[in-house]
């Protein structure tokens, strides 16, 4: 193999995996780095309002399964609000926007506990 194409692709490998600041990004990836900036104050925010674990409250279904309850909760509620002509809440805080980072945020917290092996996410939290 080329050793400047073996290096070529580490390059990118390399730049792919590390964590970029905002600068350099383009307007749209500057907007993506936005969200997630966002939505992982907003995650750590609300996890630290948490005084129970997954497990605690429903020990027979783990945490993933606790995340899969959860996920079917913001699911029935975005299918409510899709629904509506307006697609308004009737709860002032609690709009579409809302609704879809929770979910993105159960997905991404399914996400964690499936890097794990299956000896670790019995032990969860």
């Amino acid at each position: 193999m080329n050793p400047e194409h073996i290096a070529s692709s580490v390059n990118i490998i390399r730049s792919l995996t590390e964590t970029p600041g905002p600068e350099g990004l383009s307007p749209e990836q500057l907007e993506i780095w936005d969200a997630f900036e966002r939505a992982k104050i907003k995650a750590l925010r609300k996890n630290a309002d948490y005084v129970f674990t997954p497990p605690e409250l429903c020990p027979s279904i783990g945490v993933e399964g606790s995340i899969l309850v959860r996920l079917s909760d913001k699911w029935l509620r975005l299918k409510s609000l899709l629904s509506r002509p307006k697609r308004e809440s009737l709860v002032a805080d609690e709009a579409l926007i809302d609704t879809v980072s929770d979910m993105g945020t159960y997905f991404f917290l399914w996400s964690i506990l499936l890097r794990k092996s299956p000896e670790q996410r019995r032990k969860q939290p």
